[in-house]
């Protein structure tokens, strides 16, 4: 059975208000150091972070497979 694969509602909302933060102004700067450029980079950290277990998860899938058909 293969393992439920995550997504993050939070990574979509982040993905939203960024596209209307960008709309405002593509290089807003809140303060605090948070610029659109630090918060496009943050999103794109923890995207990357869920494609990296994404993909963990389907390599153990295949290896669970493997190591089940082997018969000693």
């Amino acid at each position: 059975m293969a393992r439920q694969k995550r997504n993050s509602g939070v990574l979509s909302k982040a993905q939203m208000r960024l596209a209307c933060v960008k709309s405002i102004s593509p290089t807003l700067d809140v303060g605090v150091g948070l610029t659109v450029k630090d918060y496009t980079d943050r999103i794109a950290d923890l995207s990357q972070s869920l494609e990296n277990y994404n993909t963990i998860l389907s390599t153990i899938d295949v290896l669970s497979i493997q190591i089940a058909e082997k018969k000693i």
